[in-house]
């Protein structure tokens, strides 16, 4: 079970955990209910177990500067009145780091050769609904890195978690508004991975964002 607010009673801190095993007996011994509390990186860690102990190769990949993009335009719009302040709160958001996994697996249903094999984002922390259930994923790596937006399953979404642009609008008193300024590289500052064998980290950050290795 997730929680965000600071507030653990009944159950244990998400920096609790150091592993995940522990999590998932939790899980068993309490008969399948939802062990107190996770978050990204807990979650994350979980699924990673479950889906080796199936036979799934995967990794768990770390994002910072995530961009949250509600409204599927692919950027993320900060507004601002005339005055300094912001008329209205946008719904989009950037978070100093996100936390997922990367499954190694085949695609027949989006290409019938090889196009999109390989590693697929899939999220266990899902913050929108997709198809009317909280799920994210499997999205493609080569789509997200080419800017294949228009393939499923949330390859927009997690195209903007590391590949948006953060955009400024000024917003006058009539309604209409004005860009002020873009900024293309501060989201997906760097995605990484644990190295094989050892407890280095892995910049995977050219496998996933365009903006990084200069495709337009």
């Amino acid at each position: 079970m997730g929680r965000w607010d600071g507030r653990y009673d009944g159950g244990m801190s998400p920096t609790y955990w150091n592993g995940s095993v522990e999590v998932l007996r939790r899980w068993l011994k309490n008969g399948s209910n939802p062990v107190k509390y996770g978050q990204c990186w807990v979650f994350a860690a979980v699924m990673c177990t479950v889906l080796r102990c199936l036979g799934i190769p995967c990794r768990v990949v770390s994002n910072f500067q995530s961009a949250h993009d509600t409204d599927k335009n692919l950027t993320i719009d900060d507004f601002f009145s005339d005055y300094g302040v912001r008329p209205k709160q946008s719904p989009d958001s950037v978070w100093n780091y996100h936390v997922w996994v990367e499954a190694w697996m085949r695609r027949p249903d989006l290409s019938a050769g090889s196009l999109y094999d390989g590693w697929q984002v899939v999220d266990p922390t899902p913050q929108l609904k997709s198809n009317d259930v909280y799920c994210c994923g499997p999205a493609p790596v080569k789509a997200i890195l080419q800017g294949h937006v228009d393939l499923k399953y949330d390859v927009p979404f997690v195209f903007a978690e590391v590949n948006a642009d953060r955009v400024t609008w000024m917003v006058f008193a009539d309604g209409s508004k004005k860009k002020i300024s873009t900024d293309s590289v501060s989201v997906g500052q760097n995605i990484s991975t644990k190295a094989v064998g050892s407890d280095k980290s892995v910049d995977i950050t050219p496998t996933i964002n365009m903006q990084r290795v200069g495709i337009e």
